[in-house]
């Protein structure tokens, strides 16, 4: 798929379900935890130019979320992205954020919230596009 489409991100994590899909936990991937949000980085790519390795974030309940994934050294630049959210994680979803930072274009974040932090049971499917 070219970046320049627009994808939908739920399409796009269907049917690639079919590939491998990592899964990061919460408990194994903390780099920041205080106030009801939880920081996790994904693993640093290594698949080239092109979307990249699915991950699957489960949020602890109660926890709002911070993500960020980083492209490989050989496509250095995100130009899209994807997330999709089990049924659990939709009810009350706010996205906060979904940028590339300033500081790096290498990285993308997203920032979800929910009302009174993730429910039960909530994940979530990650993925970039990168480019050189």
């Amino acid at each position: 798929m070219a970046p320049s489409k627009i994808l939908n991100p739920l399409a796009v994590a269907s049917a690639t379900l079919a590939f491998s899909v990592l899964s990061v936990s919460a408990d194994d991937r903390v780099a920041f935890q205080d106030k009801g949000i939880v920081r996790l980085h994904a693993p640093v790519q290594t698949g080239g130019v092109g979307w990249q390795q699915f991950f699957t974030v489960t949020v602890p309940k109660g926890q709002n979320l911070i993500y960020t994934d980083t492209c490989p050294s050989d496509a250095k630049t995100v130009v899209s992205s994807s997330f999709s959210p089990n049924t659990a994680a939709k009810v009350g979803l706010q996205l906060i954020a979904s940028l590339r930072p300033k500081a790096s274009s290498q990285t993308w974040q997203w920032e979800i919230h929910w009302p009174s932090g993730a429910p039960s049971g909530a994940s979530i499917i990650f993925n970039i596009y990168c480019t050189t």
